[in-house]
């Protein structure tokens, strides 16, 4: 039983690191439809942005992992062309701010009563927790120690050394967690739909042959 399972972990982790693999190659082919300002990063409201849209000389697979993210939820998709699609900081930006708002609003709903001074001081959280999700994935290695995220967010927090794990810890670990779920099942729910559109696209062909 244990050794099934471990073989269904692996099978899944070589599913996941597939779609990855894909997501990045098809966009080096990709083109961002919009800019925005850098500067203005935090956690936003408005709705959300275009994606990229595809090149002439993107081959149809390419192509087809570009389709695949447009049909998925907008926070998953916007994850995964953050998370592995490698772009410049500012075609990043309008799938920051979608994944930003999803994150903060999901970890809202679980906070219960809280000062609207502490709510604020939390969002200061969410960028980092992005990030070092973001690295983790593509690395295996966590990009911040607690004194450097404390240093990080020194301006928008202001949380001390001595007040971290009570405060301020179950927090970062819940948007920590969150964005690994995220990304588990946007990975393997892009992955079900880019096999689905692959075998649809080989039946037309087979009947238009």
């Amino acid at each position: 039983m244990g050794f099934e399972t471990g073989q269904l972990d692996e099978r899944i982790n070589n599913a996941k690191e597939e779609m990855r693999d894909l997501i990045g190659w098809a966009f080096t082919h990709c083109l961002s439809s919009r800019s925005f300002d850098y500067s203005q990063v935090r956690v936003q409201t408005s709705a959300p942005a275009s994606a990229a849209v595809p090149v002439p000389n993107m081959t149809l697979k390419q192509a087809r992992v570009v389709r695949v993210l447009r049909d998925l939820a907008p926070e998953q998709a916007s994850w995964l062309r953050y998370a592995y699609a490698g772009r410049d900081a500012l075609s990043e930006y309008p799938d920051i701010e979608t994944t930003a708002k999803w994150l903060w609003l999901n970890h809202q709903s679980t906070l219960g009563e809280l000062t609207q001074a502490k709510q604020s001081r939390l969002q200061g959280f969410v960028l980092p927790a992005l990030q070092q999700i973001r690295h983790e994935q593509n690395t295996g290695e966590r990009l911040y120690t607690t004194a450097r995220l404390l240093e990080l967010t020194a301006d928008s927090v202001s949380a001390t050394q001595p007040c971290w794990k009570r405060d301020w810890a179950p927090h970062w670990r819940t948007m920590c967690g969150d964005l690994r779920n995220l990304d588990h099942v946007a990975l393997l729910t892009a992955l079900a739909k880019y096999d689905l559109d692959r075998k649809s696209v080989n039946t037309d062909n087979r009947k238009t042959a």
